[in-house]
């Protein structure tokens, strides 16, 4: 792979490693879950960031400043469309507002959400951090594994046989018996 698609790639992978553990982890922590589509545009957005980001070779430092940010970003993200899931049920005809002061008003969350967006924050630091180096690890030792050593050879076995010309007959034999067929329309058709 070029640089440019390996930086795509790492991008794409931590946009969306990024989304789903803070997804997971506001659900968790007592959010209500965000929709698939909810989902699918925070990843989108995140993700001209993370490519962006993944060519970059930053300190453990700031990886951990920039994971902790995206969980605070798609926590607001996640929690200001919470009351927006009432539409679904059919019943409610009309959008309503979350009540003041509500829970569901509130971005600031509450211990139960703050240690679940921590929980997240720690493991996409730690996939993006080292989750590269344990794939590469892991098809090294797949590849060691399956590859055969090249000063092997493996032995065939051998067996002495004889020329045609030294077999009486062997080539009479094999003029009769071989496959070329002599079957098919009459030369000459006389017509009647």
């Amino acid at each position: 792979m070029t640089t440019r698609s390996t930086r795509a790639v790492r991008g794409a992978a931590a946009a969306v490693i990024a989304t789903w553990t803070a997804a997971v982890s506001h659900t968790v922590g007592g959010g209500h879950a965000p929709s698939l589509l909810l989902v699918l545009v925070v990843a989108a957005l995140a993700l001209p960031f993370a490519v962006a980001l993944a060519g970059r070779r930053s300190s453990l430092l700031g990886l951990a400043l920039i994971v902790g940010g995206a969980q605070v970003l798609f926590h607001v993200a996640f929690a200001s469309t919470a009351h927006l899931s009432g539409a679904r049920t059919g019943h409610v005809h009309v959008r309503t507002a979350p009540p003041a002061g509500g829970r569901a008003a509130s971005f600031v969350p509450e211990w139960d959400m703050f240690v679940a967006h921590v929980i997240a924050a720690v493991l996409t630091f730690a996939v993006l951090a080292y989750g590269e180096r344990l794939i590469r690890a892991i098809a090294r030792g797949l590849a060691r594994l399956v590859a055969l050593p090249a000063d092997v050879a493996l032995p065939l076995p051998f067996r002495a046989g004889r020329a045609i010309e030294e077999r009486p007959g062997a080539a009479r034999r094999l003029a009769l018996t071989s496959n070329f067929s002599r079957r098919g329309p009459p030369a000459l058709v006389v017509a009647a």
